[in-house]
C-alpha cells in the first residue's frame, strides 16, 4: 500500500510540475555480467510503435484511474497509443473519461476513441454527435472500423475527410472484420489502404503488426496423406447442413483462389491513384502502358 500511495503522490507531482512523463529511449542497464534489452529509439518513432486497448471495468478487472497511472509509471515508455475500448466513452461519465486522456497524454501516449464508437454512431445516424462528443471529452484521435457496420469506399473516405478536414483528428484506421468466413485478400487490402491514406489517415500513422508462419508438412506426416486427409475434412465440412439463405460453405483458401482465377482471366482491379501514377511514369519515360480492359 505505501508503494502505490507513493506512485500516486509521485503522478501529482510531475503533474503540478508540467514535466512529461515517459519520454526518453529504453536502454539497456550496461552491466556485461547481467541479461540486456536491447536499445528502443525514443518517443515520437516510427518503429516498435505499440498499442493497448483501455477495456475499462472488465472481467479481468477495473482498470481505473491509479491503475492506470500506477501501469503508465513503469510501462510509458514502450507504449504509443491506447484504445479506449468499444463504447465506454458512453457508458462511463463524462468528466472520468477527460481525466483518463488527460492522464494519458501526460505520460506520452496517445489516447483514442475506439472505432465500435464511431460505428455505433454511424449506424444511428448521429455522426455530427460522435464528431462534437470525442473532442468535448478531449480526444485528437478516432479509430475508423468496419467489425459491424461495411462502410462504401465512398463513405470511408468522407468519414475519413470529416475527421481531419472539419475537425482536425488523427485517425487510426482497421482494416478487416470480425467475421471469420470473410478471408482478406492482400489486393483488396492495399486498394483499401490507399484509399484511407489518401483521405488523411496518414496524418499519424498507426500500425499493427502480423505473423506469417510457413510449416513444412514433411517434417512431421507424409505430405501426400496429409493432402488427402485435408480434402476429405473440406469435403464434410462443405456437406454439413447450411442456414437459410446460405448458397455455400467455402473452406478456406476457396475464395481467395477464385479471386485469383477471375482475376487472371479478367485482370487486377486497381486505385484510380494508382492507375494515374502508372500512367504519368510511362508518359514521362515514353513508354505505353500495359493494356488495360478499363480506366479504373
Amino acid at each position: 500500500m505505501q508503494r502505490s500511495s507513493r506512485a500516486q503522490r509521485v503522478g501529482r507531482s510531475t503533474e503540478r510540475q508540467g514535466k512529461p512523463c515517459g519520454m526518453g529511449p529504453l536502454r539497456a542497464r550496461r552491466d556485461a555480467a547481467m541479461p540486456a534489452l536491447p536499445t528502443r529509439p525514443g518517443k515520437p518513432r516510427r518503429r516498435g510503435i505499440t498499442s493497448l486497448i483501455d477495456r475499462g471495468p472488465d472481467l479481468g478487472g477495473w482498470l481505473g484511474l491509479r491503475g492506470t497511472r500506477d501501469f503508465l509509471e513503469v510501462a510509458a515508455p514502450y507504449v504509443d497509443y491506447a484504445k479506449i475500448y468499444a463504447v465506454q466513452s458512453l457508458m462511463l461519465p463524462a468528466a472520468w473519461i477527460a481525466r483518463k486522456i488527460r492522464l494519458y497524454r501526460r505520460y506520452r501516449v496517445e489516447p483514442y476513441a475506439g472505432g465500435v464508437l464511431m460505428e455505433l454512431a454511424w449506424q444511428q445516424r448521429r455522426m455530427t454527435g460522435y464528431f462534437r462528443l470525442v473532442k468535448k471529452l478531449g480526444f485528437q484521435t478516432i479509430e475508423v472500423s468496419e467489425n459491424f457496420v461495411k462502410l462504401s469506399p465512398k463513405e470511408r473516405r468522407a468519414t475519413i475527410r470529416e475527421a481531419v478536414e472539419e475537425h482536425d483528428l488523427s485517425v487510426v484506421w482497421e482494416y478487416g472484420s470480425k467475421e471469420p468466413w470473410a478471408p482478406l485478400l492482400v489486393d483488396d487490402f492495399v486498394a483499401a489502404a490507399h484509399e484511407a491514406l489518401e483521405s488523411g489517415a496518414e496524418r499519424r500513422r498507426h500500425r499493427q503488426n502480423g505473423l506469417t508462419l510457413a510449416v513444412d508438412i514433411a517434417k512431421f506426416c507424409d505430405p501426400a496423406t496429409f493432402q488427402r486427409e485435408v480434402g476429405r475434412l473440406a469435403k464434410a465440412v462443405k456437406a454439413l447442413p447450411r442456414d437459410p439463405g446460405v448458397d455455400e460453405i467455402l473452406v478456406p483458401g476457396e475464395r481467395g483462389n477464385r479471386t485469383l482465377e477471375r482475376r487472371s482471366r479478367d485482370g487486377i482491379p486497381i486505385p484510380r491513384t494508382t492507375f494515374d501514377e502508372l500512367k504519368g511514369v510511362a508518359d514521362r519515360l515514353g513508354v505505353p502502358m500495359l493494356p488495360s480492359s478499363s480506366r479504373p
